[in-house]
């Protein structure tokens, strides 16, 4: 929810970081048999040397958003994942600490029949 908020501009990233409501899911995956997914109606460009981190709460109440960029650009990806989580459970670790940290390091060319362009 606190999300949206911010998203609309109705908050500042500081309220949000301590906003009494940032914990209130507006939509999951995996409650209900069907889910409505939210989706851009552009593509998100993605340029070689972008980085792209992925985590749950567990990871982000306890590591700042400039802590988790500086680490995540900084190491390898794998190497990254395990700094954020071990510094998460140096905090705390008081809830579940998931974190994917994915690297574009180069661009393959899209084989002519396949869909999906790997990177």
């Amino acid at each position: 929810m606190v999300a949206e908020l911010l998203n609309a501009g109705l908050i500042s990233a500081e309220s949000a970081a301590n906003h009494p409501d940032r914990n209130v899911i507006t939509s999951a995956i995996g409650t209900r048999q069907t889910t409505k997914a939210d989706i851009a109606d552009v593509a998100l460009p993605i340029e070689i040397g972008d980085c792209f981190v992925l985590c749950s709460d567990g990871l982000y109440d306890l590591v700042g958003d400039g802590e988790i960029a500086e680490i995540s650009a900084a190491r390898p990806a794998q190497e990254a994942c395990k700094v954020l989580v071990d510094l998460a459970n140096q905090r705390g670790g008081y809830d579940n600490i998931s974190v994917a940290v994915v690297k574009i390091t180069e661009q393959k060319t899209q084989a002519a029949n396949s869909p999906i362009t790997r990177v």
